[in-house]
């Protein structure tokens, strides 16, 4: 069976066990019409069980050497995506090197994009973070992907994961 068949298969059962009411609404699935899109998924529990799907290298604009990862992540109990962008030194100049702050001002910013409708969630990364994610989107039987844009002054480099 593909990921995407075993991800709509779980979704029937979920969907037939809060039919048959045994479920309910503060249990661990959604209730029917429950909406997590702009929600974060660390305040709503969804994060307890989120799984990252695809993953994508985020290079450097300048040099083009890996500084993190962007991740889209999943909750199969809530039906919703977000991205989770990480880097391998906190944001700002040391991530590309010293040299970095005399350039100008640097943006490091992540995006969940459902490809239905195109609704988006967007964070920007502070200097001095190495992790952020974006707010979530509702995926249930449709698909996303996430993105990163590192912009070092006019140099810009973009990552994305593949669409689940």
């Amino acid at each position: 069976m593909s990921v995407k068949l075993n991800r709509a298969v779980r979704g029937l059962v979920v969907a037939a066990v809060m039919g048959a009411g045994l479920i309910g609404a503060t249990g661990s699935a959604n209730a029917v019409g429950t909406t997590y899109t702009g929600q974060d998924p660390m305040a709503t529990g969804c994060a307890s069980d989120a799984t990252t799907m695809e993953s994508a290298t985020v290079m450097s604009p300048i040099g083009g050497g890996a500084m993190g990862t962007i991740e889209l992540r999943y909750s199969v109990s809530c039906h919703a995506a977000w991205a989770r962008l990480t880097l391998n030194a906190p944001a700002g100049g040391t991530t590309c090197g010293t040299h970095c702050p005399a350039w100008g001002p640097n943006e490091y910013t992540a995006v969940i994009h459902r490809n239905t409708d195109g609704v988006e969630e967007k964070v920007t990364m502070s200097d001095g973070q190495t992790s952020v994610w974006t707010n979530m989107v509702d995926d249930g039987g449709v698909t996303s992907f996430a993105q990163s844009t590192i912009k070092i002054t006019s140099n810009t480099s973009t990552a994305t994961t593949a669409s689940y």
